[in-house]
């Protein structure tokens, strides 16, 4: 991303003390991300970061607030969500923002690299929560990315990669209990999860 791709940033008061802001991402795209900065920002080595992706219509700023930022403050954490914007089309060639081997994975490494040109972030140690779309995004990003990411919580998604060989990267997927369907799917990804593990010890 260039300087010319960018817009002034403009830094919003959050009433939990820190600070957020809206970025646009490459012009392609035409994507935004949102940033929360938690009032307290003393971390050596940099803030951990926090990747939020909400469900097919989300947008990241509805990402940030409430007690996500509770939740960034109390942990001194920084939050980053961007909004992907999705096409159907791409969906069905698996270049849609949930596969991010196609771009969306390189769109949010390039967010965490421009969040910190002005924040001290630890770049190399990322966290990712996602939710439905989201969550696939979150759990593919791990397998394609798992020396940077730490840990990743899924919630419901449609749909899982199945892991091919043992990532540390630590996984949490949680669905609701009459969510059958999405259920099974977890399951299969878990097992074979397990299955690796089992193939390669700690």
């Amino acid at each position: 991303m260039t300087a010319t791709n960018r817009i002034a940033s403009k830094t919003i008061p959050r009433k939990h003390g820190g600070t957020a802001w809206k970025r646009p991402t490459p012009p392609t795209r035409k994507l935004t991300y949102d940033v929360y900065k938690p009032a307290t920002t003393t971390c050596d080595g940099g803030l951990p970061v926090l990747i939020l992706v909400g469900s097919l219509v989300a947008d990241g700023y509805d990402m940030i607030g409430g007690d996500y930022a509770a939740f960034a403050d109390e942990n001194k954490i920084l939050l980053l969500a961007p909004t992907f914007n999705y096409d159907e089309n791409d969906w069905y060639v698996q270049a849609s923002y949930q596969y991010p081997e196609a771009w969306s994975g390189q769109a949010a490494l390039d967010m965490v690299d421009e969040v910190a040109v002005r924040t001290d972030v630890d770049k190399g140690h990322l966290f990712l929560f996602g939710f439905s779309a989201g969550a696939q995004f979150a759990h593919r990003f791990a397998l394609l990315y798992p020396k940077r990411s730490v840990a990743v919580a899924s919630h419901a998604a449609g749909g899982y990669t199945l892991p091919e060989e043992f990532i540390k990267t630590d996984f949490l997927i949680t669905v609701g209990s009459l969510d059958v369907d999405r259920l099974s799917i977890a399951e299969a990804f878990l097992r074979r999860r397990d299955r690796t593990r089992d193939r390669c010890p700690l």
